[in-house]
């Protein structure tokens, strides 16, 4: 029974058992948020583009805001060859 609690792994296996359940807890938190933002890149062929250039993107906002009238809007649309999203 003297030695039951010493198990001599020394200072290297106590840092290196550290390093790893730091890493396995960083594991888990970067998948659950990558599961919370739904998913790590996957697109599908109906989500809105990102880029804060996009033409469709720019005027959605702007008919969102009020800036423009419906009728504007779907004829901005048409000339950009998209189809209406109302």
């Amino acid at each position: 029974m003297n030695g039951y609690y010493d198990n001599h792994m020394g200072w290297g296996g106590w840092l290196l058992m550290t390093l790893v359940m730091i890493t396995f807890g960083a594991l888990i938190v970067y998948l659950v948020i990558t599961l919370a933002r739904g998913g790590s890149g996957s697109t599908s062929s109906n989500s809105q583009s990102t880029d804060p250039n996009d033409p469709q993107r720019i005027l959605e906002e702007r008919l969102a805001r009020g800036d423009i009238p419906i009728d504007e809007y779907q004829a901005r649309t048409d000339a950009l060859g998209h189809t209406k999203r109302t």
